[in-house]
């Protein structure tokens, strides 16, 4: 059976203030183009499908249409979980509409209802493959608060919490495979932070929701586990290690500057079951082959860094990439304000003398030792330049604190971000929690359209 796993779309994305809708259309003519000639059996996508929990009208098109044009290909099933983006009632919507077309929507986990999250599919010959869909797993879906406890120790909860889950689905699959003429694959899926995922740029700042990272231990027992959330293309444990089959796939589009490198897909060739496999297969050593597939570049991003050079720079950089957004982060020892001008107009020439859509979208002060204690240079950055972080340090920075007293004062300004960003998780959650049998009920869902007519 082959399978295609992708995660991470963030339709509705925009940057800067510009939409990347255009550029999440062309991923979608290019992947429906790839199943077709891969001839693709199954396509995974894990998590953050949309930006937003309420993406506009456009962005909503633009996925239904998708979903319609994959009825053209030989792809036979399509899962899709919700990520810590999604909101799980909107998601959840068309479910049982699209159930018709074999396409899969599980936009959160319902408490005593797990076993929907537990899909026994097949390819056209006939061979089953058993597959987990877990969304991302929020606080509430896990764990049970208690007064007074920290955040060490719910962050322990929370991730014995997510464990506890992947296992108990992982004993209904096993159920189900028992069921089945012979043994076959059990592929998992999820959106979280594992340990051992490297990040880059601004996604250091990721965690699971608001909390650290998962121990891989919740994979065990699986033949792959099919993972969003990391925007950078990885396996987990690193090529040749039993974790080899804990993957990321990335996300489909460089989410801000400072992503760099390639974006995929990961195409999983899986063997069916053989009789020299035994009745009992180890999954964790399930054959199969895992192939990455280049996505194209649709727009490309630079990050240019220095002074007055980089006005030459961009010159250069419009003669390959005439297409480009850039973003300027200034570290010159000039003040950026006798240069922002020109550097605007050394974009706009180079778009004119190039003929292409080059364009300078941001400019941001370099986060310099000068930037960060010179009050006439932060004057010159924007308040969308500083995370909350930064602004309740330079707070600090007024005070006459001990080091002991900046890192408890830290420590707790933290607790209250990620108690914030749990009560908007939960409030999220709250509507597909309430009325979790309404999926499927909108008639206005664009989706209405895509389930076939008795006749089809």
């Amino acid at each position: 059976m082959r399978v295609l796993h992708t995660s991470d779309w963030h339709i509705g994305a925009d940057l800067c203030d510009k939409s990347r809708l255009q550029e999440h259309e062309a991923f979608f003519a290019w992947l429906i183009e790839t199943i077709t000639r891969e001839r693709v059996d199954v396509l995974l996508v894990s998590g953050d499908i949309f930006d937003t929990s309420s993406p506009a009208n456009r962005a909503e098109n633009a996925y239904f249409n998708m979903l319609h044009a994959l009825r053209s290909t030989c792809c036979r099933h399509v899962i899709i979980t919700g990520g810590n983006h999604d909101s799980p009632s909107h998601l959840n919507a068309p479910a049982k509409y699209l159930q018709a077309d074999n396409i899969h929507i599980l936009g959160c986990a319902r408490d005593g209802r797990h076993a929907e999250e537990v899909l026994v599919i097949d390819d056209a010959e006939g061979e089953s493959l058993i597959v987990c869909a877990v969304p991302f797993l929020r606080d509430r879906d896990v764990r049970r608060g208690a007064f007074g406890q920290d955040m060490d120790q719910r962050a322990k909860d929370m991730c014995a919490g997510i464990t506890a889950h992947y296992q108990e689905v992982l004993g209904i699959a096993q159920e189900r495979m028992a069921a089945l003429p012979h043994p076959c694959a059990i592929v998992g899926m999820g959106h979280l932070f594992a340990r051992g995922a490297s990040l880059a740029g601004r996604e250091a700042q990721l965690t699971v929701g608001t909390l650290g990272e998962m121990d891989t231990g919740f994979a065990q027992g699986f033949a792959y586990m099919a993972l969003g959330h990391i925007h950078s293309p990885q396996c987990v444990g690193g090529p040749g290690t039993l974790l080899d089959r804990v993957r990321y796939s990335g996300s489909i589009l460089p989410m801000n500057f400072g992503e760099c490198g390639s974006k995929e897909v990961l195409l999983l060739d899986i063997a069916p079951w053989s009789a020299d496999m035994g009745s009992a297969p180890k999954q964790e050593t399930w054959p199969m082959t895992i192939r990455s597939l280049p996505i194209p570049c649709f727009r490309h991003l630079e990050q240019l860094c220095g002074g007055p050079e980089v006005v030459h720079a961009m010159d250069e950089l419009a003669d390959r990439e005439p297409d480009a957004w850039v973003e300027v982060v200034w570290t010159g020892a000039e003040p950026l304000a006798a240069f922002r001008e020109e550097l605007h107009e050394a974009a706009r020439k180079a778009a004119e003398r190039v003929q292409g859509n080059f364009e300078l979208v941001r400019i941001l002060l370099g986060r310099s030792e000068q930037a960060a204690t010179d009050p006439a240079s932060r004057a010159e950055r924007n308040l969308e330049d500083y995370t909350p972080e930064d602004i309740f340090a330079m707070r600090l920075d007024r005070e006459d604190y001990d080091e002991a007293k900046r890192t408890l004062l830290t420590g707790l300004f933290t607790e209250v971000l990620a108690s914030l960003a749990v009560h908007r998780e939960d409030s999220e959650a709250a509507e597909a929690a309430e009325g979790p049998d309404t999926a499927g009920t909108a008639g206005t869902t664009p989706a209405a359209g895509l389930t076939r007519s008795a006749t089809d």
